[in-house]
C-alpha cells in the first residue's frame, strides 16, 4: 500500500513539473536577462569545415548540460552531430547515448571542433526532436537545456521542447522559436498557387523570426541559418508540386508542359540575396539548389533518359566558387540518390564524374571524401578484402580466394524489404542466366551490427519470414560482433540497404553503382545482366 502511494506521488510530482516547465517555455522573454551577457561570440567570417577556415576558431569542446522531464517512463536521450556537413548521412553523421539520471539530469560534452558545425538532440524512444539538422553549434558553447517531452501518438516539433541558457544559447533559443512556425502539410494544399502563397509566408515569417535575434547571434551564421529556411522551404514547395515529374517514369504529355511553365515562372523569381559563400554552408539550400538542378534536366531530358552525369555535368557549368565546390560534393557522395533515383549509374561515367570532382574541388573538406569515394567505390578500385564466417560454421571466407571469378557481393539488413525484394527478383530472374558459369559467384552478407548469429540463421533456414538468401549462394555472417564487418561498412561508407557490388575477375571494383530492382518486370533486370555479361567477358 505504502509503495503504491509513493508511486501515486511520483506521478503527481511529474505532472506538477512537467505543467510548471510548459508555463516556462511559453514565457521565454524570462531568460533574457540571461542570454545578452552570455551570447558574445566571435564576430568575423567563418566556414563551416575543417581545413579552409578564413578564421580558425580556438579548439574548444560544445557542453550540453541540463533537465530532461516528461510523462514517459522512459527517455533515451541521443546527440547527434556533422562535423562537417555534406550530404547528412553516412559517415558524416556521428552519434552520442547520453545518460540521464533518475531526476532526469544530463551532463555531455562534443568533442572539440574548430569551426561551427551541426548537431540535433532527440529522444530514440518517442523520435521526438528538440532541435535537427539545422541547429548549428560554436565551439566553446556551454548550454544549459530545461526541456520537456510529451508522450504523444505520433512525433511532433511541439512534443520536445526547451528553454537555453549559457555561452551562445541564443542560437539554441532561435531554432526553438522557428519551431512555432511548422511547415504545413504541402501535399493536402489543393492548389499550386496556394502552395506558393504560403511557402512564401512561410518563410517571411521565419525570416522575421531569426532576425529577432540579430543582435546575439554571429552575423555569419545568423545568414547560414536565413539560407536554411529558405532552401528547406522551396525543397518542399518542390517537391509537393513536382512529385510526380520525379518519380512517374510514365507522365503524360501535357501533364509535363503545364508543369514545365510553372517550374518556368518559379526559377524566374528564384532569387536569394546571400552570398554563394555562405549559400555554400547551408544544407537546406544545397539540398534545394540539387532537386531544383534534378528537375531542370528532368524537364529537359525526360525520367526514362536522364543520367547521373547529365546532372553533375550541369550543376558544373551553372555554379561557381564555393557552392559549386558544395553541390558537386554533394552529387558525387548522395549514394543514396544512385541507387533510389537513378537506380544505378554507368560505372565509366561515375568514375569519370567522381574524378573530374576530385580535380576540381578546391575546398578541402570538400575533397578528401570524394577522393576517398573515388578510391573504394569507382570501377578499378580495390575490393575490401574480407574474411567472414561461412553459413553457421567456423570456417572462414576470403574474398582474395576469389579472384579470377566475377563476383556480386549482396550486403543486406535483417529486417529490410529492399533487401528481400531485390534478392527474391535476383535469383529469380538474373540469377539463372549465370549460375552454370563457373566463373560467376554470388556473395551474400547479413551486414547489420544488432542482428546475431540466431536471427542470421532465421535467414538462412528461410524462417519467420521472406527470403533474404539462397543456399546455391556463398552465404556469410556480418552481423553482430564481427568486427570485419564493421570495418566493410567504413570501407566503403555503406548507407543504404542493400548495398551490391560486382567486383570483376582481378578482386577490383566493376560496379557498386549497380541497376537496382525490387520488382520482377523492372527494364533494370536486363540492365543488371548485360552488366554482368560484359565483366565476365572482360580478362
Amino acid at each position: 500500500m505504502a509503495k503504491k502511494k509513493n508511486k501515486m506521488k511520483k506521478k503527481q510530482w511529474i505532472t506538477l513539473a512537467i505543467y510548471i516547465l510548459s508555463i516556462i517555455l511559453m514565457m521565454p522573454g524570462i531568460f533574457v536577462m540571461y542570454l545578452n551577457a552570455a551570447n558574445k561570440q566571435f564576430k568575423g567570417q567563418i566556414t563551416f569545415g575543417s581545413n579552409n577556415h578564413d578564421y580558425i576558431f580556438p579548439q574548444k569542446p560544445v557542453h550540453l548540460s541540463g533537465k530532461i522531464v516528461s510523462n514517459r517512463d522512459t527517455i533515451r536521450l541521443i546527440v547527434g552531430f556533422w562535423r562537417n556537413y555534406i550530404t547528412g548521412f553516412g559517415a558524416e553523421y556521428e552519434t552520442m547515448k547520453v545518460s540521464l539520471d533518475s531526476l532526469g539530469r544530463f551532463d555531455v560534452t562534443l568533442p572539440q571542433i574548430d569551426h561551427p558545425f551541426r548537431i540535433q538532440i532527440g529522444d530514440a524512444f518517442s523520435h521526438n526532436l528538440l532541435f535537427n539538422r539545422n541547429q548549428i553549434a560554436e565551439p566553446g558553447d556551454s548550454i544549459f537545456i530545461l526541456g520537456i517531452i510529451r508522450d504523444q501518438d505520433l512525433p511532433s516539433d511541439s512534443n520536445f521542447t526547451a528553454v537555453f541558457t549559457g555561452k551562445g544559447s541564443a542560437k539554441y533559443q532561435c531554432i526553438q522559436a522557428l519551431k512555432k512556425n511548422p511547415a504545413p502539410t504541402m501535399y493536402h494544399i489543393p492548389t499550386t498557387e496556394s502552395k506558393i502563397e504560403i511557402t512564401d509566408s512561410l518563410i517571411n515569417a521565419k525570416l522575421r523570426t531569426v532576425s529577432n535575434f540579430s543582435k546575439e547571434i554571429n552575423q555569419d551564421i545568423l545568414e547560414t541559418m536565413k539560407a536554411d529556411i529558405i532552401g528547406d522551404c522551396k525543397f518542399n514547395l518542390s517537391l509537393s508540386i513536382f512529385s510526380d515529374i520525379i518519380y512517374n517514369k510514365s507522365i503524360q504529355p501535357n501533364v509535363k508542359a503545364t508543369k514545365k511553365v510553372i517550374f518556368d515562372d518559379i526559377m524566374q523569381k528564384d532569387h536569394i540575396f546571400i552570398s554563394n559563400d555562405i549559400l555554400s554552408q547551408s544544407a537546406g539550400y544545397t539540398q534545394y539548389v540539387y532537386l531544383k538542378e534534378k528537375l531542370r534536366i528532368l524537364f529537359s531530358l525526360g525520367r526514362n533518359q536522364m543520367t547521373y552525369k547529365a546532372l553533375y555535368e550541369n550543376i558544373k557549368s551553372l555554379y561557381d566558387g564555393k557552392l559549386k565546390d558544395k553541390l558537386l560534393a554533394y552529387c558525387s557522395l548522395n549514394t543514396i540518390d544512385l541507387v533510389e533515383f537513378f537506380e544505378g549509374s554507368d560505372p565509366d561515367e561515375f568514375r569519370d564524374c567522381l574524378e573530374d570532382a576530385a580535380n576540381n574541388i578546391k575546398v578541402p573538406w570538400l575533397n578528401e571524401p570524394v577522393k576517398k569515394l573515388l578510391s573504394t567505390r569507382a570501377k578499378g578500385a580495390p575490393a575490401f578484402n574480407f574474411s567472414l564466417p561461412l553459413d553457421s560454421s567456423s570456417r572462414r571466407i576470403n574474398l582474395e580466394d576469389l579472384k579470377g571469378n566475377v563476383v556480386l557481393v549482396d550486403m543486406w539488413g535483417y529486417i529490410c524489404t529492399s533487401c528481400y525484394r531485390f534478392a527474391q527478383a535476383f535469383h529469380e530472374k538474373v540469377y539463372p542466366e549465370f549460375q552454370n558459369n563457373k566463373n560467376f559467384k554470388v556473395i551474400s552478407i547479413m551486414l547489420d551490427p544488432y542482428a546475431d548469429r540466431d536471427k542470421y540463421l532465421q535467414r538462412l533456414r528461410m524462417e519467420n519470414g521472406p527470403a533474404y538468401t539462397f543456399n546455391t549462394y556463398i552465404n556469410l555472417y556480418g552481423g553482430k560482433n564481427e568486427q570485419i564487418a564493421r570495418e566493410i561498412e567504413k570501407y566503403y561508407n555503406i548507407n543504404v540497404a542493400p548495398f551490391i557490388i560486382l567486383i570483376d575477375k582481378k578482386g577490383r571494383i566493376y560496379s557498386t553503382t549497380i541497376p537496382f530492382f525490387t520488382e520482377k518486370n523492372s527494364p533494370n533486370i536486363e540492365k543488371l545482366s548485360a552488366l554482368i555479361r560484359k565483366a565476365l567477358a572482360e580478362s
